[in-house]
């Protein structure tokens, strides 16, 4: 009885606490066969380092932490150049949902970090249509590998379009900011 009236308690404190979690991790089911072949494949983390003055202290970070594999900083709007089977990228995106009114606040939406792989079904499909006014659906390129979540600051009032402007990680608007996240 003791035992279960324990079990009961942490359960409790665990649900809990779980309604005012800031992050969430996720891996896919491939996540350990993808780690083998990471490390002898190259990770492209894309990074705007000429918008903002912090951007270029993120890429330091990557380069002198990141030991798992060959990295290399690219500037996100160059991410078509380096898409081929085998390749990894460490990217950031604003999720939120269809139908969003960017007028409102962004604070109920959230960041995602992605460690994906391009999916070589739909990377032929770009290659053979060959049109760079293609519209790429990027859930069907991306197989993600990983992923975490991360909300943003409630307490301060911006819009959707500012946040991925400026610095790497949106001027300060997730609630964990600046060079700590890693």
């Amino acid at each position: 009885m003791k035992n279960n009236l324990y079990l009961l308690l942490v359960s409790l404190i665990f649900f809990l606490n779980s309604s005012i979690c800031i992050a969430q991790f996720s891996k896919s089911d491939s996540f350990s066969k993808e780690k083998k072949k990471l490390t002898n494949a190259t990770l492209y983390v894309a990074i705007d380092q000429e918008v903002n003055d912090n951007n270029a202290t993120y890429a330091k970070i990557f380069e002198e932490y990141w030991k798992y594999s060959k990295i290399v900083i690219i500037d996100p709007k160059d991410i078509g150049n380096y898409l081929d089977e085998g390749n990894y990228f460490f990217t950031l995106s604003v999720i939120y949902e269809k139908g969003f009114d960017f007028e409102k606040p962004a604070a109920f939406l959230f960041f995602r970090y992605n460690l994906w792989t391009p999916n070589p079904s739909y990377l032929k499909k770009i290659k053979r249509k060959n049109d760079p006014d293609m519209e790429i659906d990027f859930s069907s390129l991306a197989w993600t590998i990983a992923s975490i979540d991360l909300v943003f600051d409630k307490s301060a009032s911006f819009k959707v379009e500012d946040v991925l402007k400026g610095e790497y990680f949106g001027n300060g608007y997730p609630l964990y900011t600046g060079t700590g996240i890693f």
